[in-house]
């Protein structure tokens, strides 16, 4: 009896936890204090990352990139995440302002800037992207979820 017990308290336990966030596909987690942004990689050329500044009413509040640990390509097809967290933003944030300027990185580090910022407005959402084009005509990003 006692084992049934704990074993009924660890599984409520573990249902509670769970059911706090909502897991996607690739392991990433959305939560209330968070957004996930996913790109899905279709560009032309090789590319090695993406470098994401952002930004609250026009001022850039921090920085993050996104690369492989053993410095290659990513695949086309591939995702490629960045989690934001509440904490990533002043106390007072409004995300309606909200703005995140994407870089590509390329081959040597170099950069191609996405003109079009990303507008994520609300935590506990994953924004699905994709990645198009190349270092000659420039890159885009368009919105695939959700809509």
């Amino acid at each position: 009896m006692h084992k049934s017990v704990i074993f009924a308290l660890m599984m409520a336990f573990m249902l509670a936890v769970t059911g706090c966030a909502a897991k996607e596909e690739n392991g990433n987690i959305a939560t209330s204090d968070s957004f996930v942004l996913r790109v899905v990689n279709e560009a032309a050329d090789e590319i090695y990352g993406l470098h994401m500044a952002y930004y609250l009413q026009g001022e850039q509040r921090g920085g993050c990139g996104v690369i492989n640990a053993d410095g290659s390509p990513f695949a086309a097809g591939e995702s490629i995440s960045q989690d934001f967290w509440r904490s990533d933003f002043p106390a007072d944030a409004d995300l309606s302002s909200l703005e995140i300027k994407v870089s590509v990185i390329l081959a040597d580090d170099a950069r191609a800037a996405i003109a079009q910022p990303l507008t994520p407005r609300q935590f506990g959402y994953t924004y699905d992207y994709l990645l198009s084009g190349d270092s000659r005509q420039g890159y885009a990003l368009t919105k695939t979820r959700p809509q």
